[in-house]
């Protein structure tokens, strides 16, 4: 399906500015209506067959440039339960992309260009958000010292503790993506405002790609669990601060049984090809925050290499200059 505007036609998408759906045509807000059939081989728009990938939920008309929604693969378990819609426009992203990556003097001249930026495209990248109440038991031992100088000697006391803890902790909306966007470059764009999420609705995937899980939740948990025992790690280490030395006899976290739920977030990514090798850069779709890689121009190194030789060069010559000049 794709959403066109009732009062010209024109394909219309969501506008992450004004947060609402906006006609490219005529420029009106909200006047949408659903049209299409369910089919992800036929362009709701113009008829035109069209090969998707069959974790791709919403796309673009490769030949009338409309953006389509494929309903029957966002239904049932497909269909997340909520979307946290772009607030951060594709101007903004390019624009975050320059500030964030303007250091990068050997960056190839085309990096930043017009032109390289039509690769620029919003994608609602799937996740899972995790609640779990993990429950840690620790036994072991700690240690405290005492130091002091009586006459010519020095004492040291050491009193050993026998440490035991249970602690309970709540984790909730635990994220992990679960695509084949790279897991660290997503863990670095969070976080992301999960206060912000909205029930899920096709029309805020309309003018921008969409994407479907590669497997299910239970896939993730593994990683998820591993984030989480760090913390659980950090909160239990705060606890016998005061102590040296400490020991683990027991230390077991119990994660009992998962709540999952599945939704859409918001990423900018940013496609460069140099030489033989794709660079891929990402903005968080809300927040602002941006990660990525950025090619090495050879060409620059070897410019700036000569510009700085010749120049040390001539600050040499005219330094035996000025000393000719004193003799």
């Amino acid at each position: 399906m794709n959403f066109q505007c009732k009062n010209c036609g024109g394909n219309m998408v969501f506008e992450p500015k004004s947060g609402k759906m906006f006609c490219q045509y005529c420029k009106s807000f909200d006047s949408e209506t659903k049209t299409g059939d369910r089919s992800v081989t036929v362009c709701a728009s113009c008829g035109g067959e069209i090969s998707i990938d069959t974790n791709v939920s919403s796309s673009q008309c490769p030949y009338c440039g409309n953006f389509l929604v494929f309903d029957e693969r966002l239904e049932d378990n497909l269909e997340p339960k909520e979307i946290l819609p772009f607030s951060i426009t594709k101007e903004m992203a390019e624009e975050t992309l320059k500030q964030v990556f303007k250091k990068r003097t050997f960056a190839p001249v085309g990096f930043f260009s017009k032109e390289s930026f039509k690769n620029l495209k919003g994608d609602y990248v799937p996740f899972f958000l995790y609640d779990y109440n993990t429950v840690t038991e620790f036994d072991g031992t700690g240690t405290k010292s005492r130091s002091w100088i009586s006459g010519n000697k020095e004492y040291t006391e050491t009193s050993y503790y026998h440490l035991i803890r249970k602690m309970r902790a709540g984790f909730s909306k635990v994220p992990a993506d679960a695509s084949y966007f790279d897991d660290q470059k997503m863990d670095t764009l969070e976080p992301f405002p999960y206060d912000r999420l909205k029930q899920f609705d096709p029309k805020y995937m309309s003018g921008f790609y969409g994407y479907i899980f590669d497997a299910p939740a239970s896939s993730y948990e593994p990683r998820v669990k591993g984030r989480i025992s760090g913390a659980v790690s950090r909160l239990l280490s705060e606890s016998y601060a005061e102590f040296n030395g400490v020991r683990a006899d027991v230390n077991e976290t119990d994660f009992g049984l998962a709540k999952s739920e599945y939704v859409l977030m918001p990423v900018w990514e940013y496609e460069y090809q140099y030489k033989d090798r794709t660079y891929l850069c990402y903005v968080n779709g809300v927040t602002g925050k941006a990660v990525g890689e950025v090619p090495v121009s050879k060409k620059k190194v070897v410019g700036y290499s000569l510009f700085f030789g010749t120049v040390v060069w001539l600050l040499i010559q005219a330094g035996m200059l000025i000393l000719e000049v004193l003799a």
